[in-house]
């Protein structure tokens, strides 16, 4: 007499049944022989996408310039990634029990997912200073990370005054 097999998951209302009386819900018993007899194929890995968002960095003091946007990437469809470049190829997971690290960049931190790292967006410049490079460069011409964002332009301020302004009652 050969096994008879249904459906993984609960019963569902007015399923329809085989004249062989088969319940429709594979029990774990049911799944183990359809293992081992290699009439289940379990998967190897499939594609993940992901979308790994950096902290953003911090502003400069001092009449400093504001930060950068933290790194940017995405393996989603035809989205680009930071910097307009190209949709990054999805990983590879496994359903074998692998553990994936999942870092988020709070407070202006890297952010992780498994091996794709996005890098923290660059400090601002403080007073007369360089900004700090980054996923996106912090203010006053830091450098941005390839791939995760740009680069920051413009002279920022390199010299400053303040006025006092009084009117007599």
């Amino acid at each position: 007499m050969g096994r008879r097999f249904g459906h993984i998951g609960t019963k569902v209302k007015d399923i329809s049944q085989s004249a062989t009386g088969n319940s429709g819900v594979f029990d774990n018993n049911e799944v183990a022989i359809l293992v081992a007899e290699d009439k289940w194929k379990k998967f190897n890995s499939f594609d993940c996408q992901y979308l790994v968002v950096a902290g953003g960095g911090s502003g400069g003091n001092d009449n400093g310039n504001g930060g950068g946007a933290g790194g940017y990437r995405n393996s989603y469809a035809s989205e680009t990634s930071g910097g307009n470049s190209s949709t990054e190829t999805p990983i590879q997971v496994a359903p074998d029990g692998t553990t994936y690290t999942v870092t988020v960049g709070g407070g202006g931190g890297n952010s992780t997912f498994a091996t794709v790292t996005s890098t923290r967006g660059g400090n601002g410049a403080n007073y007369n200073s360089t900004g700090a490079s980054g996923g996106s460069g912090g203010g006053k011409n830091g450098a941005g990370t390839s791939g995760q964002g740009f680069s920051a332009s413009g002279s920022g301020f390199s010299s400053w005054s303040t006025s006092c302004i009084t009117k007599t009652l």
